[in-house]
């Protein structure tokens, strides 16, 4: 007789479900995730094409007097300095860090050497270090930013920064910082350009899942077996095995011969398009969101006009780069006046965008021809200086052409008369 071993109650355990992948929801817009919707490429397209734009080259450098002239000794110094400190770089980090998180964060070293003052580092803090609140501070602080919740405001007032290392989960207090953001925006933090994209982002990736999922089941269909009614009992477990293991395999690579007894089943299951134009729409709320044109597009014949909608543009990028510039300038004026250079001025200036009104002032001549309401001076005048544009080269042929014509046209009228 075999010997009995003792057996301990021992309960099932684990679930016997899972939920569907149906039941995610959007991945919420926190300080923490923010870094992670700016890899979105649409996220990338549109703060790369403004960036872009807004620097298309390093700045010109140069110090000005009191009197407004060039002083070419301090000049020199200037761009000296300013490459050694990588300042193109820094100013990129403005419009970088203002439209993601809503300010960028600095600290400038400013030394005495040789009984001369000088800007010795300006180092640029990441953005992303701000992104928790500092747990050792009064509760009643305000955080105006809440992208950047490391800068708050005491009960007293008092704004303080505050540093976070994920690596120890630290903070440091920073004493020393410069914060640039966006005019009109709150102080001291301002408020992310970018803000209401978050969620958007968010809302697609959510949907790029949808989409993947339906590329999958494309790919391999859900596959769905029935057993004949009219199969024994022991045909019926030898086709479920079956059924089992290949369902195991199944993908869009498997082929395989179905055994007698089964047969399959459409599901009638048809693919909607749904997520996709979901994704596009998102798309576009993006593009229109960080176009400054986008209402000028959208009236009409005011957005007929590739002038006006250029003359948009370059106030919209001349306005990013003043704010890029500013900062930096007043940096070194700080130091000039460390130094005894009373009503000294450094300048900072990235190349400006441009608009070519050659062709609209061609226009405007020719209109006052067709009125005979300009003299043949003001033509000639208009024609040395126009014509050096492509644009109106182009049209040259067709101005004498009209200028012809009228011309033609006051003669019969003072001949008839």
């Amino acid at each position: 007789m075999p010997t009995k071993k003792k057996v301990e109650k021992t309960p099932a355990e684990g679930k016997t479900a899972v939920s569907s992948a149906w039941n995610e929801t959007p991945t919420k817009v926190t300080p923490e995730n923010i870094s992670g919707f700016q890899q979105n490429i649409h996220y990338q397209d549109a703060v790369s094409n403004i960036m872009r734009q807004v620097f298309p080259a390093p700045p010109e450098i140069w110090v000005t007097n009191e009197d407004g002239e060039t002083d070419e000794q301090l000049t020199a110094d200037a761009k000296q300095k300013f490459e050694e400190l990588h300042g193109f770089d820094l100013m990129r980090y403005v419009t970088a860090d203002g439209y993601g998180r809503g300010c960028a964060v600095f600290s400038p070293g400013i030394e005495k050497i040789n009984g001369v003052w000088e800007l010795t580092e300006l180092r640029h803090l990441p953005a992303d270090s701000f992104r928790a609140r500092p747990m050792d501070t009064d509760t009643r602080s305000i955080i105006v930013n809440d992208l950047m919740p490391g800068i708050i405001v005491t009960p007293e007032g008092e704004s303080q920064v505050w540093q976070y290392d994920s690596n120890t989960g630290t903070f440091t207090r920073i004493t020393n910082y410069l914060i640039v953001k966006q005019p009109g925006t709150p102080s001291p933090s301002g408020c992310a350009y970018m803000r209401p994209v978050y969620p958007i982002l968010s809302l697609i990736d959510f949907a790029a899942k949808a989409q993947t999922q339906q590329i999958n089941r494309i790919g391999a269909p859900v596959l769905l077996l029935k057993a004949l009614d009219d199969i024994s009992t022991d045909e019926y477990a030898s086709v479920e095995k079956w059924g089992k293991l290949y369902g195991k395999r199944w993908g869009k690579d498997t082929f395989g011969v179905i055994p007698p007894g089964l047969t399959t089943l459409d599901t009638k299951i048809r693919e909607s398009s749904t997520a996709k134009e979901f994704v596009e729409q998102c798309v576009e709320w993006i593009r229109t969101y960080t176009n400054p044109m986008s209402d000028m597009t959208q009236t009409g014949n005011l957005g007929s006009s590739d002038t006006g909608r250029m003359e948009i543009w370059v106030n919209f990028i001349s306005a990013e780069q003043s704010l890029a510039e500013g900062w930096i300038e007043e940096l070194f004026d700080k130091v000039l006046m460390a130094n005894g250079y009373e009503g000294y001025h450094t300048h900072s200036q990235l190349k400006r965008p441009s608009i070519d009104r050659a062709a609209i002032k061609l226009q405007y001549v020719i209109a006052g021809v067709q009125a005979k309401s300009i003299t043949k001076q003001e033509i000639r005048d208009n024609m040395k200086v126009r014509f050096t544009a492509e644009t109106a080269k182009a049209n040259r042929d067709d101005f004498y052409d009209q200028w012809a014509a009228g011309n033609r046209r006051y003669a019969k009228d003072q001949s008839g008369k």
